[in-house]
């Protein structure tokens, strides 16, 4: 999109809010965080880009499979995000 508009027109970030239906596994969370990393690669670099999560994202997960061991926030947070807006309800 951006390519075929003037520069006053185009987007200048993302906001995905991905809600995963309750209760979200290790693989759930996992699959969700690659799912952000896969977007961030995808964006051109000047486009930002914010993700949603919710409070209590606080289920242990190996992020990678297999890799280090922590809050499925805290790995989320790890990722080159601009922005996590954290959703209260």
């Amino acid at each position: 999109y951006n390519a075929s508009r003037p520069a006053s027109e185009r987007f200048d970030g993302v906001v995905l809010d991905v809600e995963p239906a309750e209760p979200i596994s290790e693989a759930g969370f996992q699959a969700l965080i690659a799912h952000y990393q896969c977007m961030r690669d995808a964006l051109p670099p000047e486009v930002k880009l914010a993700v949603a999560v919710r409070f209590f994202w606080t289920t242990p997960v190996a992020y990678p499979a297999g890799g280090t061991v922590k809050p499925a926030y805290q790995h989320i947070q790890d990722l080159a995000i601009d922005h996590v807006i954290v959703m209260g309800y």
